[in-house]
């Protein structure tokens, strides 16, 4: 399954979406559009283990095609945004900020992902981050590696692997785990849509997850 031509063409129709549900909806309609033999399942439930424990989780998008099955997760990140599409439909956007517990969730999405994959080499997950802030996006002009959140960066050009966790003193009682990658995954920035409106420029970062990727130990 080609993900990515699916963007694309989504991206035709609907340059921007209003949430991450509405995301959600809109990629899966143009999924079984594009392969009409598969089979679609949201909020699929699944159990997973990472450092911080077992867990129980849902994958955003569950996608069976051709005896494989695609696992999706999503993150829709935005900045506040009053945007007119070409079809004459307004979106108003919120500001979300918290930029590190959004890089930090990005990359737990691949860690859970990890988990579903490692067991099935059928198994082929996406992560899909999609966002207009541009700060997740561009290496910070002072961008000071001592930072609590440096190791959760996700800009452009990075390569992403191994144990990361917050450094320094983490007060906070949620998303205090360490995130540890058995695959290499480097982060690649593209440009989704722009109406050049303010705020309007949306880009997009796409990740496999493979067995045959990661390193087992």
């Amino acid at each position: 399954m080609d993900l990515e031509s699916v963007l694309k063409k989504l991206a035709e129709k609907r340059p921007v979406f209003h949430s991450e549900a509405d995301f959600q909806f809109a990629l899966a309609w143009e999924i079984k559009s594009m392969y009409p033999e598969a089979t679609l399942r949201l909020e699929y439930p699944f159990s997973y283990e990472l450092v911080s424990g077992n867990k129980k989780g849902y994958i955003d998008i569950l996608v069976g095609y051709q005896e494989c099955t695609y696992p999706i997760e999503l993150k829709y990140k935005t900045v506040g945004a009053k945007i007119t599409d070409g079809a004459g439909d307004f979106y108003r956007l919120a500001n979300q900020a918290a930029q590190n517990l959004g890089c930090y969730d990005f990359l737990k999405d691949i860690a859970r992902l990890e988990c579903m994959a490692r067991d099935d080499n059928r198994v082929t997950g996406f992560t899909v981050w999609l966002t207009n802030d541009s700060t997740y996006w561009e290496r910070p002009e002072q961008a000071r590696e001592d930072a609590a959140s440096a190791p959760f960066r996700v800009y452009n050009g990075l390569l992403k692997t191994g144990h990361m966790e917050w450094q320094g003193e983490r007060k906070r009682t949620d998303r205090k785990a360490p995130i540890v990658l058995k695959g290499e995954y480097p982060i690649s920035w593209h440009t989704y849509s722009d109406s050049q409106q303010k705020n309007g420029c949306f880009k997009y970062a796409i990740n496999q997850v493979k067995f045959d990727s990661m390193v087992l130990v």
